[in-house]
């Protein structure tokens, strides 16, 4: 968490996520897993960012839309991620 504000930060709410998202088998957690990752994208989190394209792109927890995977995989790839620019350079290629 940052001191200042005492609110946690955007790579935080990416581990909690991504900890609620694969680890436990509840639907309402995978929900509130979903929610705090969609946050942490609004903080630009790279890895939150990549994790929610794959979501959307594979239609895990939110409905199919590679229109929304595509433009996530574009931020996580601008920030250097290497794995969203080889997800993109995928979707380009179909």
């Amino acid at each position: 968490m940052t001191k200042s504000t005492d609110q946690p930060s955007a790579k935080d709410l990416f581990s909690e996520a991504n900890n609620l998202i694969n680890t436990t088998n509840g639907h309402e957690l995978h929900v509130k897993g979903v929610a705090i990752l969609k946050k942490a994208v609004e903080m630009g989190d790279p890895d939150a960012q990549l994790l929610l394209a794959n979501l959307y792109d594979d239609g895990i927890l939110v409905p199919r839309d590679r229109e929304k995977s595509k433009e996530l995989y574009e931020l996580s790839a601008e920030q250097g991620n290497m794995y969203a620019q080889f997800n993109l350079s995928l979707v380009y290629n179909e």
